[in-house]
């Protein structure tokens, strides 16, 4: 087993206990999918207000959506601070053919379970 397969497998195993844990819970009304493209905008809506019941309100809400703008890893005075901006295309491009072919295998079945889910759920909440 190649490192690139090893690490699709785990994050394969990984993602497929999350997702028996939704599973276990989804009948229950307190399991939710969210899917990683609905966010941040999906989490004072679809998961506090609606799933939660949690009370947000708009000036909540838009501190909520303010806040996600930065980026978790940057502090200040280092190269990494400032506003958050997605990265996913630079590493897909720079993602190798063995760790294409490795993802492919191992974690498209079940990340096609978790968007589905995530679907399932957004269309519950009216989202």
């Amino acid at each position: 087993v190649s490192n690139e397969e090893f690490c699709a497998a785990h994050l394969a195993y990984l993602s497929e206990c999350a997702y028996d844990a939704y599973t276990d819970l989804a009948h229950t009304g307190k399991g939710m999918m969210l899917h990683y493209a609905d966010l941040p905008e999906s989490v004072p809506t679809a998961l506090l207000r609606d799933h939660f019941r949690a009370p947000v309100d708009a000036a909540g809400t838009a501190l909520m959506l303010e806040s996600s703008k930065m980026y978790s890893k940057g502090r200040k005075g280092t190269p990494k601070a400032g506003e958050f901006g997605g990265d996913n295309e630079k590493k897909e491009n720079a993602a190798s053919e063995k760790i294409k072919t490795a993802a492919k295998r191992f974690l498209y079945p079940i990340y096609d379970k978790c968007v589905a889910a995530a679907e399932h759920d957004k269309s519950i909440h009216g989202q």
